[in-house]
Parts: C-alpha cells; structure tokens; sequence
C-alpha cells in the first residue's frame, strides 16, 4: 500500500493486490471504508457475503465486520482504498 493522503479524519492509499489471488485475512476496525477499483477484479468478504466489484466501480462499508479483500481477476488489481478514522 502507497499512503497518498492522510489527516484526522481518514487515510487514503492506493493498494495493489496481487495474482492469482492476494488478500488478507479477515480483519475488523471501527470506522468506515471505501474503494474505488482502477483496474481489475476485487471480491469484497464482507459479514459473511461476497461480492465482486470491477474497474471503475467503488464500493463502501462499516469495518466493524469481519471484512477482507481478494483478487480474482487474472491480472493485479489497483484500488484507491479509503478508511475512516485513520486506522493503520
């Protein structure tokens, strides 16, 4: 992850996700996140659901669930990743 912006109220990154599958494990922290997805296919494990987001689509959540993210596509994923508040 690349910090791009960061103030007291959210961080902003940009996360590359690398093939064929790259993730996390499931992680939970108060506040809120967003993502935009540059390029790529990202699967958003959210509380127990899935779902798949593509370039030029965002998406957004409370991270007080377990939540990770997973490369699907055959190529890297590049998303702008937002937190709120500054987490990590």
């Amino acid at each position: 992850s690349t910090l791009l912006a960061s103030s007291a109220a959210s961080d902003v990154y940009k996360r590359q996700l690398y093939t064929p599958v790259d993730g996390q494990k499931f992680i939970t922290h108060e506040g809120e996140d967003f993502g935009y997805v540059i390029t790529g296919n990202v699967r958003i494990h959210y509380a127990g659901q899935n779902q798949t987001v593509h370039a030029g689509e965002s998406f957004y959540f409370k991270a007080g669930k377990k939540h990770y993210l997973e490369n699907t596509g055959s190529k890297d994923a590049v998303i702008i990743w937002v937190t709120t508040p500054p987490n990590f």
